[in-house]
């Protein structure tokens, strides 16, 4: 968008994963960490990106 002069207005953040699994599973920490990234810094990364672009 920013070599064709267009900007970004709006930016609504609502995506995410979710995973139901079992309390006592083997792999709780990994699956927890993977939904951590995708839904915690993936919303983050968004915003960073879109703010910049609305500062310039």
């Amino acid at each position: 968008m920013e070599g064709r002069g267009e900007r970004i207005d709006i930016c609504i953040n609502a995506a995410g994963v979710y995973e139901a699994t079992p309390v006592f599973e083997d792999d709780l920490k990994n699956n927890f960490e993977a939904l951590f990234q995708t839904n915690t810094f993936g919303t983050w990364l968004i915003i960073k990106a879109v703010a910049a672009q609305r500062v310039s």
